[in-house]
C-alpha cells in the first residue's frame, strides 16, 4: 500500500471515530424524559365530570311563608351553583316533581335512604341538604348547607350563613356566599401520580388543595400532541381516562389513594382529576 493511500486509510479511520464520538456525545446530552417528569397536565371541562347533585330541604315546612322562602332559597341556590363548573345539578322541575313524591311517601323529614329504597331519588352523587332557621327575636334567618355523600353517607362539607333576609337581593347575596364557601370547601383538583404500590397509589395533591377522605379521582394518560392536519395548530395533548381511585388517606401536600379501576397500567406521572 503506497504512502498516500495510507494517509487517506489512516484519515477515514479518524473521521469515522470522531463521528461515532459525536453520535454518542449527541445521544447522551439528550434530556431523557423520566415517568415523573412534570408534564403540564391539560385543564379538562367535560360535562360528564360533574358531580350530579340535588338541593334538597332537611325536612318540609308547614307554614306557608317559611315554605316560600325556601323554595326561593333552594333555587337561588341552584342558579348559584350552576355559575361554577363542578356540580350537574338536578334541575329544578325535576326536583319539584321530587320533593312532592317524598312529602306524599316517606313523612315530614326528609329520608334519603327510604326514598332511595322506594326509588324515589334518581341516582345522583351528592345531594346538598338545605336547613332554615328563623331567629325572630334577632330578626335573622339562618341557612345550613350540608354537602352529603350517597354512596358513603358522609357528611363532605357543612357550610352557614346568618342574614337578614328582608327582600330577594338579601336571599340572593347569602345564598351566593353559600356556594362559594361551598367551592372553596370542596374544589376540583388536578395532580399527578408520584407514587404506585400494587393497589394504591400516592398523587400530589392534599389537604392544602382542599382534598378530602372518600373523594373520588380520575386518572389520566396524556400523550402527545395533537396537530390540526390543517392548520398546523397544536390543539392541546391526547388524553384518556385510564383508571378510578378513591382517596383514603390526606396529607398537606399530597394523599394515598386506593385504585377502584384500571384500564391499564398506572404510571408515575399519569394526571389526576378529583370528582
Amino acid at each position: 500500500m503506497s504512502s498516500q493511500r495510507l494517509i487517506n486509510y489512516r484519515n477515514c479511520q479518524w473521521f469515522f471515530l470522531l463521528c461515532i464520538i459525536l453520535i454518542i456525545t449527541s445521544a447522551c446530552a439528550l434530556p431523557v424524559e423520566k415517568p415523573n417528569d412534570h408534564k403540564q397536565c391539560p385543564t379538562i371541562y367535560d360535562a360528564d365530570w360533574f358531580i350530579s347533585l340535588a338541593v334538597l330541604p332537611e325536612k318540609f315546612l308547614s307554614d306557608h311563608n317559611q315554605k316560600k322562602k325556601l323554595e326561593i332559597i333552594l333555587l337561588k341556590v341552584e342558579e348559584a351553583l350552576l355559575q361554577f363548573q363542578r356540580f350537574k345539578v338536578l334541575e329544578t322541575r325535576k326536583r319539584e316533581i321530587l320533593l312532592e313524591e317524598l312529602r306524599q311517601s316517606v313523612g315530614p323529614m326528609i329520608d334519603v335512604k327510604k326514598a332511595l329504597r322506594l326509588r324515589k331519588i334518581k341516582p345522583v352523587e351528592c345531594i346538598l341538604f338545605i336547613n332554615v332557621h328563623e331567629d325572630i327575636k334577632k330578626n335573622l334567618t339562618h341557612i345550613t348547607g350540608r354537602l352529603t355523600d350517597i354512596e358513603t353517607w358522609t357528611s363532605i362539607v357543612s357550610i352557614s350563613h346568618s342574614a337578614n333576609l328582608d327582600n330577594i337581593t338579601d336571599i340572593n347575596t347569602i345564598c351566593q356566599k353559600l356556594v362559594q364557601d361551598l367551592i372553596k370547601d370542596y374544589p376540583s383538583a388536578q395532580g399527578q401520580v408520584i407514587g404506585v404500590n400494587q393497589d394504591k397509589i400516592k398523587v400530589d395533591i392534599g389537604d392544602h388543595h382542599h382534598v378530602k377522605p372518600d373523594m373520588k379521582i380520575k386518572i389520566l394518560k396524556v400523550g402527545k400532541n395533537i396537530i390540526h392536519p390543517i392548520t398546523g395548530k397544536v390543539q392541546g395533548p391526547n388524553t384518556r381516562v385510564i383508571g378510578e381511585a378513591q382517596i383514603v388517606q390526606v396529607y398537606k401536600d399530597m394523599s394515598d389513594a386506593i385504585i377502584v379501576k384500571a384500564d391499564q397500567s398506572i404510571q408515575i406521572g399519569d394526571c389526576v382529576y378529583t370528582r
